[in-house]
């Protein structure tokens, strides 16, 4: 599962991938393999989501 909107979401709201790393539990080069196109589980997606407030829908759709 690949979080192709994840970088657009994450500095629409301030937050920079040291806090995100932070708020799930991961860690920073993580959020770069993300926001870089690598897929993920369906755990970490719905963990972000979650931080962000946001469906996995719109972590994962392309706009």
């Amino acid at each position: 599962m690949k979080l192709v909107n994840l970088r657009r979401i994450r500095k629409s709201r301030f937050i920079t991938r040291e806090m995100l790393a932070y708020m799930a539990s991961c860690s920073t080069r993580t959020i770069d393999y993300w926001e870089s196109g690598r897929s993920t589980t369906i755990n970490f997606a719905r963990r972000v989501a979650r931080e962000l407030n946001v469906t996995i829908d719109e972590l994962t759709k392309e706009k």
